[in-house]
């Protein structure tokens, strides 16, 4: 018999120790399909499962089934440690004594009994739920960061197509107002109010796509969001009554003010007001609307939340409700923007937009905005969901997400139509054979060739591209002494189509394609209203008024402009900066009517 090793009962004092002291969980035991018999576990599993101090070793049970917060996940660890006989870092989510839940690290060694099938198992158990929490923040700010790069690009790109969308949309509507006008079957008048309708629905996705991809310089102020409230559920109070809804509002009072525009914040509220009352109508028929807002003085902000009791919004909808052109209503009923414009205007105002939903249990949008000089402290994506539970004192059931779309803008507003008639294109040239502005310099002169030659001595012969456009059979034929129009468009559609309009109005019509063809235009007399686009080829519209400055400062004052997008642009500063009047393509043809006008009498 070999003698007994004196070093051996200090050896094990110290593995005592050991296991005592060590600053992880440590565990041995016995596994079975459904059952956990532990044999030793040490102090520090104890605290970190939330058992009191007091508890005996055999109640530390940490694979307990219901221990296990994902189905199945129990099953999937026995078999792996079955099968491998040890794992590292095995991630598990488990509850502790008092039902929170925290991740675990488990690395152990195991092996199989084959008289009972139980897995013994001697494992190292470490608390990973800080590191965890903060990889799920890093990836949720990684994926924010992603979002915004592919916000940027697509708006960078749907700026450029939403542009060259406007001049054909601006001819189509142009040419279908002017045919409802003429006398049409019932069935041709049907089409072409069909082809107006519609084509005034593709000019509103238009201006969305702009509004979300242009940084607008808005006009700003201080806003009383409780007024904004008030005036946006007035808008909505006789739909809302005729549909059966009710609306709640719980406005907290004494919240200081945002600096914002009132007009976009409206516009906010109200997609997603609509977004509600549609949730709640089509599940329900009828539902109860709740709009509150409160002071959240830890984060200087003011909170806005529309609530509903509708469906809910389901999870595979949760990650995707703030993307372009996403949308679950029927074809035609919704552009897919709204909400994309609604998060591009908050965040623009330096706040932020997320949504708390549970399927069958409503659904709770967020809008969070800086009180006036304030600035809102970033936060990670998880705290938002304390945001709202420790600001509005309430629960928030369901998950959240901050993703990185205002409903549909209304309707272009109808001018009065003036009451106009078709006309004949074979009647170019027929009246005036060196176009308006120079037959109105020769008639004030002698009235003789003498005269005429007086009228534009020393000046370039002017050549427009369309001299005059003669007004319809029946329509009355424009005197000398009509006002008269120059058109500068490089679209040559879109142009025809306004000069057959002031032509049919009552105007002499000369038509340029550019800043220089229009230039050429005037060193043959004077018109009473310059109608340009501003983007054209070799001389653009900004090009064209510092030469009228320059060269026939008279006519500066008598110009406006037409263009498709100039929210965020040098077009924009320029329009603020010369005070010229314009008009946003695609446009009615009776707004435009209506403007020229204006700048004539100005």
């Amino acid at each position: 018999m070999p003698p007994a090793d004196p070093a051996q009962p200090a050896r094990a004092d110290s593995f005592t120790r050991l296991f005592e002291a060590v600053p992880e969980g440590v565990y041995i035991g016995l596994i079975g399909p459904r059952e956990n018999i532990t044999i030793a576990a040490n102090a520090f599993l104890r605290i970190m499962l939330g058992y009191p101090p007091g508890t005996p070793e055999a109640s530390l049970r940490p694979f307990e089934p219901d221990r296990f917060t994902d189905e199945g996940a129990r099953t999937a660890f026995v078999d792996r440690l079955a099968r491998d006989g040890a794992v590292t870092d095995y991630l598990l989510r488990l509850r502790r004594a008092d039902e929170a839940v925290i991740w675990v690290e488990v690395t152990a060694n195991a092996s199989v009994s084959e008289a009972t099938g139980q897995v013994r198992i001697e494992a190292l158990m470490r608390d990973v739920s800080d590191r965890k929490k903060l990889e799920d923040q890093s990836r949720d700010l990684y994926h924010q960061l992603l979002q915004a790069e592919k916000m940027a690009a697509l708006g960078t790109t749907i700026s450029g197509v939403a542009h060259e969308l406007n001049n054909p949309l601006a001819t189509i509507l142009t040419w279908s107002e002017r045919l409802t006008d003429r006398d049409l079957d019932a069935s041709t008048r049907r089409g072409i109010e069909t082809i107006l309708r519609e084509a005034e629905r593709a000019a509103r996705i238009v201006r969305n796509l702009l509004t979300f991809a242009r940084k607008r310089h808005t006009t700003r102020t201080m806003v009383d969001i409780n007024q904004v409230v008030r005036d946006t559920l007035a808008l909505r109070a006789y739909e809302q009554r005729v549909t059966n809804i009710s609306v709640i509002d719980a406005l907290a009072s004494g919240i200081p003010p945002v600096f914002a525009d009132p007009h976009q914040i409206q516009q906010v509220l109200l997609n997603l007001v609509i977004n509600a009352e549609q949730a709640m109508l089509t599940s329900n028929g009828r539902g109860t609307l709740m709009v509150r807002t409160w002071q959240d003085p830890d984060h200087e902000s003011i909170v806005l939340e529309v609530n509903d009791d509708g469906p809910g919004v389901p999870e595979d909808v949760r990650t995707k409700i703030f993307d372009p052109f996403f949308t679950t209503k029927e074809v035609g009923k919704g552009t897919g923007l709204g909400l994309t414009v609604a998060y591009a205007i908050v965040e623009e105002h330096g706040g932020r937009m997320w949504l708390v939903s549970e399927p069958g249990a409503g659904a709770s949008f967020y809008v969070e905005l800086p009180v006036a000089g304030g600035k809102l402290r970033a936060i990670a994506p998880g705290e938002l969901a304390g945001v709202v539970a420790e600001a509005a004192g309430t629960a928030t059931p369901g998950g959240v997400e901050d993703l990185g779309g205002v409903p549909d803008l209304a309707a272009m507003e109808e001018s009065n139509h003036l009451d106009w008639v078709g006309i004949s294109e074979s009647a170019a040239d027929a009246i005036v054979p060196q176009g308006p502005a120079a037959a109105r310099a020769a008639e004030a002169g002698s009235g003789t060739a003498d005269g005429a030659a007086r009228g534009t001595r020393g000046a370039r012969k002017p050549t427009p591209r369309v001299r005059l456009v003669a007004p319809a059979q029946g329509a009355p034929t424009p005197r000398l002494d009509s006002p008269a129009v120059l058109i500068v468009e490089d679209e040559t559609a879109l142009a025809s189509a306004m000069a057959e309009a002031f032509g049919d109005a009552g105007f002499l019509v000369d038509r340029a394609g550019d800043g220089e063809e229009a230039m050429a235009c005037l060193e043959g007399g004077h018109y009473d209203v310059i109608i340009s686009d501003l983007k054209m080829p070799r001389m653009d519209g900004i090009q064209l008024f510092a030469a009228l400055r320059e060269q026939h400062q008279e006519m500066a004052g008598h110009i406006m402009f037409v263009t498709g997008d100039v929210i965020g642009t040098d077009a924009e500063r320029f329009l603020a900066d010369s005070g010229c009047r314009w008009l946003a393509k695609p446009f009615r043809l009776s707004e435009l009517l209506r403007m020229a006008r204006e700048v004539m009498k100005a």
